[in-house]
């Protein structure tokens, strides 16, 4: 396809980029006048192309086919008449390039103000090339993938001549580097970005041995001498190892531009360098990166990590495992008190701490502007941990990842505790409704609510019971269906209860669906789906003591029919708890399809 609304031919697109033509004394005419003109070109260009490729074929059989095809005379006549077909096709091409660039500028992806047009460039960037594979058909080749990604930026920033102008005076477009391209196109991509603050990318990944030996030392060695020079200007560096071994001496390139300043450093993000020794991150940058908002550390020695000089510091994310020398879960709240400032911070932590039976303490120290938590991979008690040595004031969002087990007195951890933040219990005592979601070894709970600012914010629970002995299970179950009513005082009108596996049945025997509904007297509509039994929850309804007196609505969806006698059963609740003046209006039954995302 001709260059028109942005799409380019491959022999018009060449001439249109190595020669560009300047059209802006060519006044516009209409878009009927250039697109008869466009019509026009491309029946002359083709019938030039098949009148070339026809010249082409029989000038290569009279080159390699001998004298006896043809005489000398006719071989000249015939390079005379390529070569007059070549000359003829690019004068039409020259001769039609304004009337092509009429017709792009009439077009209305054309007509948009070039932020736009940059803002798309970089959607496609950031949003399709940072996901190699993600067509889940193709395998990543990571060899070829800094090349084909090189490639693919390039092009989508030569679209058309105007486009391509467009692209070349938008730095930020050439502000993005990544470390494993070659040295000419880092080079280049540098200049372009003229007085641009720089975004560095080094990811190493050859899990499958497919990269030539010595190919990440000459890399090493590329970016060693690059960020020694640009360090002033590098905005973002994201550095990432993913090796079959550790032959790559990244310790020595680390040390050789890890106490240079960083005045414009917004953003950090190491990982996989368990590599580095526990003085790595000691003296960061000598303490001169005052921009620097937003660290991401993972598999990195941060024992003697001192986050007091970055004072910018808004976003915090680590993972303490694996971590050597191993940080001890006692010296974390020292760690995240040299921060204040933090506004998001999120915890990666691993069941292998050797801490146990930590106190719950009084709070050492607040983080007033954290508005965001995110703690994953704890035991519960270490959470609670955590939670009980630091005061979040502020908090809106919570999310918590953990692991149940045995405390000293037998009993199941959890973290629905009283060291959750105050901010957090006040909101949820407003919410109008919890979600279970029951799975295989581990139960989900979400709560929304909407903070002071209207805008909706969110408690999210998931806790593994899996290591638990067998006869703590059913325990466990209880206590994170009914704690949420305990802790966080909470009086929801909406019970959501869903269940993709098929768990034990004595989870849902009627002991734990008594203590489950008595937990939550002013429920009002209660939503079943999935693979729950409907039998014992139903007679757990029916019983004389009455449960959920304000209950007037439930949904129940199955993936299996109702039974004759479930349906009967329901009827018979229906019937007596209107006997007893407590009546259920509505009762809606559907099943779903396990295979399909639409109900």
């Amino acid at each position: 396809m001709d260059e028109v609304g942005g799409l380019i031919s491959p022999t018009l697109g060449n001439c249109l980029i190595e020669d560009p033509i300047d059209v802006l004394s060519h006044r516009p005419a209409c878009s009927t006048i250039a697109s008869t003109l466009a019509e026009t070109a491309d029946t002359f260009a083709t019938r030039l192309r098949e009148e070339n490729s026809q010249a082409v074929s029989l000038y290569e059989v009279t080159r390699t086919g001998g004298p006896q095809v043809i005489n000398p005379a006719g071989r000249f006549l015939l390079e005379e008449n390529l070569a007059a077909l070549q000359r003829a096709e690019e004068s039409l091409i020259r001769a039609f390039i304004p009337h092509r660039r009429l017709h792009n500028r009439l077009s209305y992806l054309l007509r948009l103000p070039d932020e736009i047009i940059v803002r798309i460039v970089l959607t496609y960037i950031h949003g399709v090339l940072r996901f190699p594979g993600n067509d889940g058909i193709n395998p990543v080749n990571w060899y070829d993938r800094p090349f084909v990604d090189l490639k693919q930026r390039l092009a989508v920033t030569q679209l058309c001549s105007q486009w391509r102008e467009i692209c070349h005076h938008a730095r930020i477009i050439w502000s993005d580097i990544d470390m494993m391209w070659p040295s000419t196109a880092i080079e280049a991509f540098a200049t372009r970005a003229g007085k641009m603050s720089l975004s560095l990318n080094f990811q190493f990944n050859d899990l499958n041995g497919s990269f030539p030996n010595g190919y990440h030392d000459a890399v090493l060695e590329v970016g060693e001498k690059f960020v020694a020079n640009n360090m002033y200007r590098v905005r973002q560096l994201v550095i990432g190892l993913c090796l079959l071994d550790h032959e790559v001496d990244f310790p020595a390139f680390w040390n050789h531009f890890k106490y240079l300043s960083a005045p414009k450093l917004q953003k950090l993000e190491i990982s996989g360098t368990s590599s580095l020794d526990e003085d790595a991150l000691l003296n960061l940058f000598s303490h001169e990166a005052p921009a620097l908002k937003s660290i991401h550390l993972r598999g990195c020695p941060i024992r003697n990590f001192d986050l007091a000089p970055f004072q910018a510091l808004t976003s915090l994310n680590i993972d303490l495992s694996p971590s050597a020398p191993e940080l001890h879960l006692s010296q974390l709240p020292l760690l995240l008190s040299r921060s204040p400032g933090v506004v998001e911070l999120t915890l990666f932590g691993d069941v292998a701490f050797s801490d146990v039976n930590l106190m719950i303490l009084q709070p050492i120290f607040t983080l007033r502007e954290c508005t965001s938590l995110t703690l994953i991979g704890f035991f519960a008690d270490h959470i609670n941990f955590i939670l009980s040595s630091i005061s979040f004031p502020a908090l809106q969002d919570l999310a918590l990842k953990s692991r149940s087990r045995l405390s000293v007195e037998e009993t199941p951890t959890t973290c629905l505790h009283p060291s959750l933040p105050f901010a957090i219990k006040d909101s949820c005592r407003r919410a109008e409704g919890v979600s279970f979601w029951l799975e295989e070894g581990r139960i989900n709970l979400e709560i929304e609510y909407s903070a002071g600012s209207g805008e909706d914010h969110l408690f999210k629970l998931e806790e593994s019971f899996r290591g638990l002995p067998q006869a703590k299970m059913k325990p466990a179950v209880i206590q994170l269906l009914t704690k949420p009513r305990l802790i966080l005082d909470i009086e929801p009108a909406f019970l959501y209860v869903s269940s993709s596996d098929e768990l034990p049945e004595d989870l849902y025997l009627k002991g734990v669906w008594t203590a489950f509904l008595s937990a939550y007297p002013s429920v009002e509509r209660i939503s079943i789906d999935g693979t729950v039994p409907v039998g014992p929850f139903v007679a757990v309804l029916n019983n004389p003591n009455i449960l959920c007196p304000s209950l007037n609505n439930i949904t129940i969806e199955t993936e299996d029919p109702l039974q004759d006698g479930t349906r009967r059963a329901i009827t018979r609740m229906l019937r007596n708890r209107r006997r007893r003046g407590v009546s259920i209006e509505t009762v809606q039954i559907s099943e779903i399809d396990p295979d399909s995302d639409m109900e």
